[in-house]
């Protein structure tokens, strides 16, 4: 719930930021996904709708707004681990579920999904939860299944991957009519997005039609970065602790997971398959399928035998080791500290109204449209060596505050009568990545001393002894 900051872009600016807008009417950046029609609406709107109960609540402050909607995703995460939990117990009759219980609770993988306001994210409890839910009786939970498969659908189209594999799933193991409640459920969620569509981008079914467009036959997905085939493969073996010595009781866990949780590994196989043949790939596409495999391989691995190697008992110590680590790293993990801090400070700037520019970055270089609190943004883009030219040019009115991204502005010709103070600068933790540094600027019109030539260097010392004497945890 206290976690901060965001990992990808797409997570601020095709999710919260489109959803402060509509449920706050806040101002916000349409990035081409929403000028072309390639995301849903269907997240969006859910996590306006909670922005606004946050509001109707007296929940107005970014940060305090954010973590309460953290809870709210992760009381929701719940769920999945409320169909783990029926599927081991009531009907698999699982011996022993509480390791694999507890281990999926503390899964690092599924604890950053349950928090996470995305789509992506979202949408791996509720893929999760469709294959839980699969492999209960009667009629009733492969509807459910079906429903909730469908609502995963609405927040990240690729996965429909699981359909299939559900499908073949029941038609292999002969249920007819489950896998017929099953593609029913699905349809009708399926239906809801092509309504909202219509309601949203003028036609049913748009975005998905446009996304499979635009990535695919148009071959944008490329464009952003293409890997190898086997760029998922370090990943699962990371996630199973699949490395020297350890392999044989790797592969063993795996195999005994598989006659196990067929179901779970078979899906995974399938999703990471298609994943693994679009030229673009990333760790967050595939979260879902390295959450399945942990569990088959955790249902094996975490419980002792009579008589045990010793290279397996420190496997299944080292397997549980990296998942808690993981799970510690990702608790006070702040990805995109700098801009998401910078655009903070910015919205405490009392006469920061309307106007902001951005020097050597693009409009995605702010820290999102939710953190600055404001009704509309009017966002300058310049370059740095064009940034002196551009003020004589524009003269725009002050103050104008100015976000540099990379490195501090150096000493500017001004034609016009301006003064251009510092207010601060704003780095990730630990500050690796230049293009992760902002350094925040008010730009204000020039005041005649009265006080003695040397008075702007006495201030300007008095200002940097003032930054000295700051407590140093301040800066973090």
């Amino acid at each position: 719930m206290w976690s901060r900051g965001y990992e990808f872009k797409d997570h601020q600016f095709q999710y919260v930021d489109p959803a402060y807008h509509l449920g706050l009417g806040g101002s916000w950046w349409r990035p081409h996904d929403y000028v072309q029609g390639l995301r849903s609406w269907v997240y969006p709107g859910f996590l306006a709708g909670i922005f606004r109960v946050l509001s109707g609540l007296g929940i107005h402050d970014a940060g305090t707004m954010m973590a309460a909607t953290r809870l709210v995703h992760a009381f929701l995460g719940l769920i999945p681990l409320a169909s783990l939990w029926m599927l081991l117990v009531r009907w698999k009759g699982f011996s022993r579920p509480r390791a694999v219980l507890l281990f999926a609770a503390m899964n690092p993988i599924m604890v950053y999904s349950s928090v996470q306001p995305t789509g992506p994210t979202f949408a791996v409890g509720l893929g999760l939860t469709a294959v839980f839910l699969f492999e209960g009786p009667g009629r009733l939970w492969p509807l459910v299944s079906g429903v909730v498969l469908g609502l995963a659908f609405c927040c990240r189209f690729q996965d429909a991957f699981l359909g299939p594999a559900l499908l073949a799933a029941g038609l292999i193991e002969r249920r007819w009519l489950a896998s017929a409640i099953f593609a029913a459920g699905a349809a009708i969620m399926v239906t809801f997005q092509g309504f909202v569509d219509l309601a949203t981008w003028g036609s049913f079914f748009h975005s998905p039609l446009r996304y499979v467009a635009w990535n695919v036959f148009e071959g944008a997905a490329a464009r952003y970065g293409q890997q190898h085939f086997w760029y998922y493969v370090p990943f699962i073996l990371l996630v199973l602790v699949l490395i020297p010595p350890f392999l044989k009781s790797g592969f063993e866990a795996i195999a005994a997971g598989s006659r196990r949780f067929p179901l779970f590994v078979g899906a995974s196989a399938l999703y990471l398959l298609l994943h693994s043949l679009v030229a673009r790939k990333a760790l967050r596409f595939v979260l879902l399928p390295l959450v399945l495999l942990a569990i088959a391989c955790a249902s094996e691995l975490l419980y002792r035998r009579v008589k045990e190697p010793i290279l397996r008992r420190l496997h299944r110590r080292l397997f549980i080791g990296v998942h808690l680590l993981a799970l510690v790293f990702l608790s006070f993990w702040y990805p995109h500290r700098g801009s998401i801090e910078a655009a903070r400070a910015l919205a405490r700037q009392g006469d920061f109204v309307d106007r902001l520019v951005i020097v050597d970055g693009q409009e995605d270089s702010l820290g999102g449209h939710y953190y600055l609190r404001r009704g509309r943004l009017d966002v300058s883009l310049v370059e740095r060596q064009n940034l002196s030219v551009w003020l004589g040019e524009t003269k725009p009115p002050v103050p104008l505050y100015i976000l540099v991204v990379g490195e501090p502005l150096g000493p500017l010709s001004l034609s016009e009568p301006y003064e251009l103070d510092q207010v601060g600068d704003f780095l990730d933790w630990p500050d690796l990545q230049k293009d992760a540094r902002r350094f925040l600027y008010r730009l204000r019109a020039r005041v005649a001393s009265t006080k003695a030539p040397h008075a702007a260097t006495e201030i300007a010392q008095d200002q940097r002894n003032d930054r000295a004497r700051a407590r140093p945890w301040d800066r973090f």
